[in-house]
């Protein structure tokens, strides 16, 4: 079984095969265009395959396929041929656009294929060119007609509700549902990439009050799968309507989830950049003591919670295309992903790091702080306190850190001038050292002390935070001169 630090059960692998699509959703893609990951560096069939035997063994069950838009990499029939006779795998489905599922339905379904999911906005045809940018609705109408005809049950809808946009189609679409065994998700739009705004996000509770307009809404059991999605009925009704709040009812402690990027990166959170590389363990050839390594460091390095719910904008170090396997520039090129080192082939050391940052503050405010009658109370221990739980920390607040055991800190404070010196001490046995620990703990020590201060003086100013040493592990010892 997998379980992450947070004793969350992992058990769904979301698998994007291609980085490629045939629409440029709004939301999705930036205008300005992306440049498509070079083929050789997408993993092949057979390397896919190999992660969700992998991930089986540690406890995977589910495993859905996503894009880009899936539909267009050639031979994808195959891959769900070669995973649905993996006796392990309980649950095999599918996320598309749905403009080619018309042409696929039958094959995919007679492959193994259990269910799909489409994504379809709006029922206007000339909307639905807008958030698109390409595309005609009616393949869409056609692909959902060939899903149900195929038995991919249950067939779900994704709308991504924006205000201004199409929210005003929520009960429109929210009625495919009554006559036709359909469930049909409303999802929040989600600040990531340039299209997000505050002004065009429309909370899921809005989005269920407008439901309950057209008639009362009941909960109800949601149709089977691992998602995340609130899902009611309306009486008689053969389908649901769901909500997925990710913003403002966001499920991360429930979250379940990883997710392999088409570059082989395998990702804790959609909302996280940070991903560990599972290439080293599949090329030239599938090792697969280390694949199953990588795929646990990975959960090690899941986060307790995304921060969307924070962000007025959109993150613009990339969009949700990015998700299946580059990051974006504001411009919309491509960069390298950003990944984890591989330390699954060091042994484990005694690691020290010794980290320090100052404050400079005047004279009357060191006067009321060595008085100790400051407002907030007893500064030295609070700031103790603080530095030591940001060791514990650290990997969920710096993307590519290593979450590793800390078996010792110490957190000290000594008065030079109007100086106010924090100096940290952390202590792990780890295959990687405990820096970004003593960094961060020394500032967040730093903060603190701020914090508390401030009553008294505002212009303090925290300066200079650096390493001071290092011993352990291959390196050795490492002074500051």
């Amino acid at each position: 079984m997998l379980c992450d630090r947070f004793g969350r059960t992992i058990r769904y692998l979301r698998i994007s095969v291609t980085d490629r699509c045939n629409l440029r959703c709004v939301y999705c893609l930036p205008a300005t265009g992306v440049r498509w990951m070079p083929r050789e560096e997408v993993l092949r069939y057979e390397e896919i395959a190999a992660v969700v035997r992998a991930g089986l063994q540690l406890g995977i069950s589910h495993v859905r396929l996503t894009g880009g838009e899936p539909l267009v990499r050639e031979g994808l029939v195959d891959l769900v041929q070669m995973l649905s006779a993996i006796p392990q795998l309980a649950d095999l489905s599918l996320t598309t656009n749905g403009m080619l599922l018309a042409h696929n339905a039958r094959a995919l379904a007679r492959a193994g294929l259990r269910r799909v999911n489409i994504s379809l906005d709006t029922l206007q045809p000339d909307r639905f060119h807008a958030i698109t940018r390409f595309g005609a609705i009616e393949d869409v109408h056609e692909g959902i007609d060939a899903a149900l005809d195929a038995g991919l049950h249950p067939v779900k809808l994704n709308v991504v509700v924006m205000r201004g946009v199409n929210d005003d189609e929520i009960v429109e679409m929210g009625r495919l549902a009554v006559d036709r065994p359909l469930h049909v998700r409303f999802i929040e739009l989600m600040p990531i990439g340039e299209y997000f705004s505050r002004e065009r996000l429309v909370p899921s509770e809005e989005i269920l009050a407008r439901l309950s307009a057209f008639g009362e809404l009941s909960p109800v059991d949601g149709p089977p799968g691992c998602g995340p999605a609130r899902a009611y009925a309306w009486a008689g009704a053969r389908g649901s309507v769901g909500v997925i709040g990710a913003v403002t009812q966001a499920f991360c402690a429930a979250c379940n989830r990883l997710r392999l990027t088409a570059t082989g990166q395998l990702r804790p959170c959609l909302d996280q950049e940070s991903s560990v590389d599972l290439l080293p363990a599949l090329r030239p050839a599938v090792h697969h003591e280390r694949l199953a390594q990588l795929i646990q460091e990975t959960v090690a390095a899941k986060p307790q919670q995304h921060t969307m719910a924070q962000r007025e904008v959109g993150n613009l170090r990339f969009c949700m295309a990015g998700v299946g396997g580059y990051r974006m520039t504001a411009a919309g090129h491509r960069r390298e992903p950003a990944r984890m080192a591989d330390v699954s082939g060091k042994s484990p050391t005694v690691r020290t790091a010794v980290a320090r940052c100052e404050l400079v503050m005047k004279p009357r405010t060191l006067a009321t702080l060595k008085a100790g009658k400051l407002p907030k109370g007893d500064v030295w221990s609070t700031a103790q306190v603080a530095g030591i739980l940001a060791t514990k920390r650290t990997a969920e607040l710096i993307p590519l850190c290593h979450p590793i055991p800390i078996s010792h800190v110490r957190v000290r404070q000594r008065l030079n001038g109007r100086r106010v010196i924090i100096e940290v001490e952390v202590t792990t046995t780890a295959p990687t050292g405990p820096e970004m620990e003593a960094l961060t703990a020394a500032a967040i020590a730093a903060l603190t002390v701020y914090d508390m201060c401030k009553v008294v003086e505002r212009g303090i100013v925290i300066r200079r935070l650096y390493l001071v040493s290092k011993s352990g592990g291959k390196s050795g010892i490492w002074r500051r001169k």
